[in-house]
C-alpha cells in the first residue's frame, strides 16, 4: 500500500483495496446462503462500524503515503490500548488500575514516537492517531453487532463502504 500510495491518488488506492477484498466476502456469504445487502446492513452498529472503517482506512492510507512506515507501525501498536480505554469508557467494561497504568504508559510511548512540539515532529503523523480513532470505533461497533449478522456480511458491507469511499 505504501508503494501504491506513493504514485497513485489516495482515493484510487482506497477503492482498489476495498474492491479487491469484496468478492471474497461476497462469495463467503453466498456460500452460506446469505445475501450481503439486506436489512442487516442497515443495523446501527453495522453503519457505525462502516463509518469507523471508512474513516480509519482513509486516515491509514493517507498516513502511509505521508509518514515513514516505521512511525505508522509504532503508533498503530496503540490500538489495543485505545480499544481497552474505549471499552471501559463507552461500554462500561471493568478495567483495573494496572491496565489504566499500562494505557497511560503506552500513550506516553506514542507521544515519544510522534514527538509533538519538538523539531522532529511531523504533523502528518496525526493521520496515524486518527487511524487509531477510526479503527477503535470500528472495533467497538463490531462488538454491538447482533450475532444473527454473519462475519462475511459485515466484512462485505465494510469493504463496500471502503470501495465507495475510494470512488468519492
Amino acid at each position: 500500500l505504501k508503494w501504491a500510495a506513493a504514485s497513485l491518488p489516495i482515493g484510487e488506492v482506497i477503492f482498489v483495496s476495498g474492491a479487491f477484498g469484496l468478492p471474497v466476502f461476497v462469495w463467503m456469504a453466498r456460500r452460506k446462503g446469505l445475501r450481503v445487502l439486506d436489512r442487516a446492513a442497515l443495523h446501527p452498529a453495522v453503519i457505525a462500524r462502516n463509518l469507523g472503517e471508512m474513516f480509519g482506512t482513509f486516515c491509514y492510507i493517507t498516513a502511509i503515503a505521508t509518514v515513514p512506515l516505521s512511525t505508522v507501525s509504532a503508533v498503530l501498536q496503540a490500538m489495543p490500548l485505545s480499544m481497552t480505554m474505549a471499552a471501559a469508557l463507552f461500554m462500561r467494561e471493568k478495567v483495573g488500575w494496572r491496565r489504566w497504568s499500562a494505557i497511560a504508559v503506552g500513550f506516553a510511548g506514542v507521544l515519544l514516537v510522534i514527538r509533538p512540539g519538538m523539531d522532529g515532529f511531523r504533523p502528518e503523523a496525526l493521520w496515524v492517531l486518527l487511524t487509531v480513532v477510526g479503527l477503535t470505533l470500528r472495533d467497538l461497533a463490531s462488538r454491538a453487532i447482533p450475532t444473527s449478522i454473519s462475519t462475511a456480511q459485515v466484512s462485505a458491507c465494510g469493504l463496500t463502504s471502503v470501495a465507495l469511499l475510494g470512488v468519492l
